[in-house]
């Protein structure tokens, strides 16, 4: 008997709380896709100085919002410094103090996503104020330091226009490179066109040099939303998934619920026609009591022996009257969950797989939309290094035959004394 109640009160407690299961994923998604980090940068006040068209201003202010980012505790911080680096650099440009920003791109980081251009920019100066061997040596360390880079290409290329005596190997590597991207480029883009392209999982991160390829879909909000809700779809469907799987697996472990369930009722039944037939009983020997208290009162008798035993019998009268109210309270409500719980089983397993099928559409539309967006991104990507490689091909040839007449006129292109 306790057995069955057990089980039966374990079973109802289960498939009361299944309906609340798909809220409780759902609430988990949302407040983690809600979480934000507190920040300490006035966004706001730096992109008014930022748009502010005076160089002068720009120059002046800068400096003290960089230094006050210097051991900022927001997580952006480094980021944000480097941004401002690079802002101050091109005022101090505009402004026409080419030594302030040759000082200043010097403290850019190099781990910053903008090193690059921050490099470029610097050798660029460098070569303006006629020091073409400083401005090399910048050129190729930022062909060291990212090679993947079509800035860095470039900067090779203009570096062979700075220097005779190494402009071959300078050019020759600017073709390397150029054909390095473009063949790597156009390994993304086959890739990007693979199933299960792009991979949402939070905990691994894309590539490097993805970034450099891909950097404008990567940052464009349709892209990071996409993320975002891809992310928080695929961490719903584990909860749902998990939660379908713990039920199936209580159920297959305790397969005598339902049938326990049904044997409880069948005994409260039992239990409430012995207790309502002890019931009749108990009242028929109270009203016989009752008749002979009255009698004996008629009479004047004494009768407390009879009224001691018609107040013993009411109390346990009301005593029984309370075990048939419980017995009864407690065969309605399991009779009910009899016919209920198959039902409400089937109507949570339903709303659980129809919100399975949407988190589904929700994950494949958020993959579908990143996909289609590095996909475009890729496709520019390998148009531009399809050009690079082409511009670092013919300006080797250039030099080959301006520096190699005799190689070029009898291994290359046929000069007009060899015809």
């Amino acid at each position: 008997m306790y057995r069955f109640q057990w089980n039966c009160w374990a079973l109802v407690g289960l498939l009361v709380l299944a309906g609340e299961s798909i809220a409780g994923c759902v609430m988990t998604g949302s407040a983690a896709a809600i979480t934000k980090s507190v920040d300490t940068i006035d966004y706001p006040a730096l992109n008014r100085l930022l748009m502010t068209g005076d160089s002068e201003t720009r120059r002046r202010h800068l400096p003290a919002e960089i230094a006050a980012l210097q051991d900022s505790p927001a997580s952006a911080s480094a980021s944000v410094r480097a941004h401002l680096l690079l802002a101050l650099a091109r005022a101090e440009i505009a402004s026409g103090d080419a030594d302030a920003a040759i000082r200043t791109l010097k403290r850019f980081p190099l781990n910053q996503a903008r090193a690059p251009e921050a490099l470029l920019l610097l050798a660029t100066l460098e070569a303006q104020r006629g020091e073409p061997a400083i401005a090399v040596q910048w050129f190729l360390r930022l062909a060291d330091q990212f090679p993947d880079d079509a800035r860095a290409v470039e900067g090779l290329l203009d570096a062979a226009t700075l220097v005779d005596s190494s402009r071959l190997l300078l050019l020759e590597r600017a073709r390397s490179s150029a054909d390095q991207g473009l063949q790597l480029a156009k390994q993304w883009q086959a890739q990007s066109m693979a199933p299960g392209f792009p991979d949402l999982e939070a905990d691994v991160p894309l590539p490097d040099v993805l970034w450099r390829f891909a950097r404008a879909a990567l940052t464009d909000p349709a892209f990071i939303a996409a993320t975002q809700s891809g992310q928080e779809s695929r961490h719903q469907l584990g909860c749902l998934l998990a939660q379908e799987e713990a039920r199936r697996g209580f159920l297959e472990k305790n397969p005598r619920l339902l049938s326990d369930l049904a044997e409880t009722v069948a005994t409260l039944d039992r239990q409430l026609a012995d207790a309502q037939q002890d019931f009749r009983q108990r009242e028929k020997d109270f009203l016989s009591i009752a008749e002979a208290w009255h009698r004996c009162n008629d009479q004047k008798n004494d009768c407390a022996d009879l009224r001691q035993q018609h107040d013993q019998l009411g109390r346990e009268m009301t005593g029984w009257r309370n075990r048939i109210a419980t017995l009864q309270a407690k065969r309605n409500f399991l009779k009910n969950e009899q016919q209920a719980l198959p039902l409400r089983w089937q109507r949570t397993h339903t709303a659980s797989q129809q919100h399975l099928q949407v988190l589904h559409w929700n994950e494949k539309g958020a993959r579908r939309i990143m996909r289609e967006l590095l996909q475009q991104e890729l496709r520019r990507a390998v148009d531009e290094w399809e050009a690079l490689s082409a511009k670092a091909h013919f300006q080797l040839a250039v030099a080959q035959e301006q520096f190699l007449p005799e190689k070029t006129a009898h291994g290359g292109i046929p000069t007009k004394a060899s015809e």
